[in-house]
């Protein structure tokens, strides 16, 4: 924040406070008030007449304006109730001239029509950001690119059309949880650093000794488990930007090799019956503190075979389509989401990587797994494959989902997955074949 911004900020306070009831003092005394210049006063001052909380008037001096509008409201939709108080907190004493407002929210496409501003937990929403959502402006997203404290790689996330939509808020790991309990009662090691492919299948193979007991739930998020299945297939330096047929259907059916038991029999890690599930950081605290667990859990980096890479969990926040509010509004309250003291608070709950500390994890080091992450550049979320882009990726999570639920046979899965693949590769071939020169 400038040093005009915050001496506005603290006039605000004041003028809310009713410290200046009629006139201010002059732009020299504010300025040996904050010890600064008089051009950053008026600069400051300014900026109050712009939110019509004060009148100048040249040569009478700046009076407090008594007869403004009630506060601009501000519907607002956050989610997350490990961190939501303290970030209202925040935006209340940040943003003292508006009146913060949070609507009963659910992740519906309504809560869009419902809010201004949209805390939400996909960042996958291919044709329905056009909908749902108001583009941010083209100028606003340059600067955050260039800005070297936040990765601009996570706004093309939220691009659709050439348009980019919403501000990330934050970044979640997805790991995998283990029950303690169970792996003592089958007399396995714990484990005690991330777990290879191979480590995962001497596991499988451990439990053929055991009927009833599965290696992973099904019952959690379907997209991670899969997109991880084709990371562990890819060769060592491969990306999904560059993968290829053969190792898509490698990890479609390292999937099978691993899942088919627990979808038959709907496995569910709460039950006590099952080894290994997937779980995103900041909701873990959540998910078993509402719950009661009858057994002893830890979580791990998710399994690798030549790539340590896995999916992450995101949030950004966007702008409502149907919001009446005007960007010079409702940017800054964006601005301010991303900045280090929202990401700090973040932070001290543990509930995810900040976004400006690092986008995505896209690599885990030899390290301890508990909290101690060191992340890379999110190569593996900007995907250059297709199939992982938008709509292709909506239509491949479809068919993931669909697979998990049993409504569509491995074999199903596998061959509508290949044809997408097949698709999209027909479509970027066909378009370097072609050779002309537009004219404009």
């Amino acid at each position: 924040m400038d040093k005009f911004e915050k001496i506005a900020a603290s006039l605000i306070e004041d003028i809310n406070n009713r410290k200046f009831v009629r006139k201010l003092p002059s732009e020299r005394e504010f300025a040996r008030i904050y010890n600064t210049t008089p051009m950053t006063v008026a600069k400051a001052l300014n900026l109050l007449q712009k939110k019509n909380l004060v009148i100048r008037k040249r040569g009478n001096g700046t009076f407090v304006n008594e007869g403004k509008n009630e506060k601009t409201r501000i519907r607002f939709s956050i989610h997350n109730e490990l961190i939501d108080k303290k970030i209202k907190e925040l935006l209340s004493r940040r943003f003292p001239e508006y009146y913060f407002i949070y609507p009963a929210d659910d992740e519906t496409p309504d809560c869009f029509t419902r809010n201004d501003i949209v805390w939400h937990r996909s960042s996958i929403m291919p044709a329905s950001f056009d909908k749902l959502c108001r583009p941010l402006p083209l100028s606003y997203v340059t600067n955050k690119i260039k800005d070297g404290n936040i990765n601009g790689e996570a706004f093309n996330m939220n691009r659709n059309s050439m348009h980019y939509y919403g501000v990330p808020v934050l970044y979640s790991p997805v790991l995998v949880v283990y029950n303690k309990s169970l792996f003592r009662k089958l007399e396995l090691p714990l484990p005690e650093k991330p777990l290879q492919l191979k480590d995962v299948y001497r596991i499988k193979n451990h439990l053929k000794a055991f009927p009833g007991i599965y290696p992973f739930a099904v019952s959690a998020s379907s997209f991670s488990p899969a997109m991880n299945c084709i990371f562990a297939a890819m060769g060592k330096g491969r990306t999904l930007g560059k993968i290829t047929l053969d190792e898509l259907k490698k990890g479609l059916g390292i999937c099978e090799d691993l899942y088919r038991g627990g979808i038959d029999n709907h496995a569910d890690f709460m039950n006590g019956n099952v080894l290994f599930t997937y779980m995103c950081r900041h909701p873990m605290e959540q998910y078993f503190g509402k719950r009661k667990v009858s057994f002893e859990w830890d979580m791990l980096p998710v399994f690798y075979n030549n790539n340590r890479v896995c999916t992450v969990g995101a949030e950004s926040c966007f702008i409502s389509a149907s919001s009446l509010q005007e960007d010079g509004i409702l940017l800054p309250i964006m601005d301010y989401l991303i900045s280090p003291e929202i990401q700090n608070h973040i932070a001290s709950k543990r509930f995810c990587i900040p976004v400006l500390k690092s986008s995505a994890i896209d690599s885990i080091s030899e390290c301890t797994y508990r909290d101690d992450y060191f992340f890379s550049e999110c190569r593996n979320i900007v995907y250059e494959n297709n199939l992982f882009e938008k709509d292709s990726l909506w239509i491949f999570f479809s068919f993931i989902n669909d697979y998990f639920a049993g409504r569509r046979s491995f074999q199903q899965f596998a061959t509508d997955s290949e044809s997408l693949f097949k698709s999209d590769r027909l479509r970027k071939n066909t378009l370097k074949s072609i050779n002309f020169k537009m004219e404009f």
